[in-house]
């Protein structure tokens, strides 16, 4: 499983928000279906951490996802403080950076074999000012934020 594709809902976040919805594309690209146990989500500005910290968030239930399929998710970000214009500001600009970050852990058909049980995910995207795709969000370039276990 991995997440593909990240976006903000309203497209950017205004002054005052202090909490950000955010939607992502997960895919399936295994063999059998997979079960999202646990998905957690956060975002920084400025500089990432070296070591990422997750929430402990309350997890809803996923429905499985099918073999080489795409599933939507979504998550909302509780900030500690409210957006400002300057945050915005400098986001847009490029001097300030706004990622998010996360994991998910699944398990498949291997969760029965020990070797093979809980598998976990983690992705990180960083808004680019001058995107190269059809999203604004590109992957962050610290190994500690994307990986697969």
């Amino acid at each position: 499983m991995s997440v593909t594709s990240l976006r903000i809902d309203g497209e950017f976040p205004k002054p005052g928000d202090k909490l950000i919805r955010v939607f992502f594309q997960v895919k399936n690209s295994g063999k059998s279906a997979a079960y999202a146990n646990h998905v957690t989500l956060g975002m920084a500005l400025g500089r990432l951490p070296d070591a990422p910290y997750y929430g402990n968030e309350q997890q809803r239930t996923q429905p499985p996802i099918a073999p080489e399929a795409v599933a939507f998710d979504g998550d909302e970000v509780i900030l500690s403080r409210s957006i400002t214009q300057e945050d915005i500001d400098a986001v847009k600009a490029g001097t300030v950076r706004l990622s998010f970050f996360g994991f998910m852990s699944y398990t498949d058909i291997f969760q029965f074999w020990p070797l093979f049980s809980g598998k976990s995910y983690g992705f990180c995207f960083t808004y680019s000012a001058t995107p190269t795709g059809a999203s604004p969000f590109v992957a962050c370039p610290e190994l500690a934020y994307t990986y697969q276990k």
